[in-house]
């Protein structure tokens, strides 16, 4: 919360995979969307992007980000999240119904 405080969201998976800390991101997102937008975009992209693979699910986190009236920011996410054309972002006919 320290990093949040100080607007360091980059820091804050790097950190709190060093010393093996369990975080639950969901809930810090979710207020971090509520105060700072642009705070919630950045740490979402550092959760995208985490070694090892994101440490969020993209399709409920866009949707919060939607859900909250920014478009701009779910946009930017999402064009983040998709950069690479892998399989697993395909929508499967189970999905589709």
């Amino acid at each position: 919360m320290c990093f949040v405080q100080r607007g360091e969201y980059d820091k804050i998976v790097p950190y709190s995979t060093s010393v093996g800390f369990k975080m639950d991101y969901s809930t810090m997102l979710s207020q971090l969307l509520f105060n700072n937008p642009q705070g919630a975009l950045g740490l979402a992209k550092g959760l995208i992007n985490a070694e090892g693979g994101p440490l969020i699910d993209i399709q409920s986190t866009a949707e919060a980000f939607l859900s909250s009236n920014r478009v701009q920011e779910t946009t930017a996410l999402l064009l983040e999240a998709l950069k690479d054309t892998k399989e697993e972002h395909a929508l499967t006919s189970d999905q589709a119904s």
